[in-house]
């Protein structure tokens, strides 16, 4: 069994952004960490940071053991959901910028995994994570994070054929990482979630319950020797 040496520890850059905040107050990161804490054994501490970047961004990185969300990305995701959802669904498009947030925070935990445990992965690690953070948040009763995230990349796609350094880039196009990501959440669990079939007929065309289980079987294998 893999010694258990570490934690993941939040850690908020206040400053004067109004996100910081509001996350604090409606993303329930403190019991995310609290879960993930009780699911890894880690070598050493990951800190899951937040604060200001200068960009629309979050990521890993490996010199400081830190995944990085940017205030600058939960507010691009917040002005796309209040831009689509506006005044008529105010109730609702608060909880789409969390649940994307959660996704987002999953994938660049994903890559923290990969790099800490040495995990092997064929080939983008991009395609890999968004993997992982869809397998983690349906296990944990939380597949509409994955579907509201989808909703974000086809907002924020723009309609646009792809530029080439678009095509380069080491993520996928943002709408195959909408479709890439409904289709898992369908495949999941199909009667629960036969309505995307009406809005992404596109989807029928794949065989989502394999793409998920498989995508499934595989996460848990690979970390299973640093889980609890």
């Amino acid at each position: 069994m893999s010694p258990d040496n570490g934690d993941f520890v939040l850690s908020w850059d206040s400053g004067n952004d109004w996100v910081a905040e509001w996350l604090q107050e409606w993303s329930a990161t403190e019991e995310i960490a609290s879960g993930l804490n009780a699911t890894f054994r880690l070598p050493r501490d990951l800190f899951l940071a937040h604060g200001q970047c200068g960009q629309v961004n979050a990521f890993f990185d490996p010199n400081q053991d830190a995944v990085l969300m940017c205030y600058e990305l939960v507010g691009d995701v917040y002005d796309e959901f209040e831009t689509a959802l506006g005044d008529t669904e105010v109730d609702t498009w608060p909880q789409l910028v969390i649940d994307t947030y959660w996704f987002v925070l999953f994938h660049e935990i994903g890559h923290g995994l990969v790099h800490y445990y040495d995990l092997p992965v064929t080939g983008s690690q991009e395609d890999a994570v968004d993997e992982f953070a869809a397998v983690v948040l349906v296990l944990n009763g939380r597949a509409q994070a994955v579907v509201s995230a989808a909703l974000y990349w086809q907002l924020s796609d723009g309609g646009d054929a792809p530029t080439r350094g678009q095509l380069a880039d080491s993520h996928g196009l943002n709408m195959q990482r909408m479709y890439n990501q409904l289709c898992w959440v369908y495949g999941s669990d199909p009667s629960n979630w036969g309505t995307l079939l009406e809005y992404y007929p596109e989807l029928g065309n794949r065989n989502c319950e394999s793409e998920y289980q498989q995508k499934r079987d595989a996460w848990l294998t690979l970390l299973a020797p640093w889980m609890h």
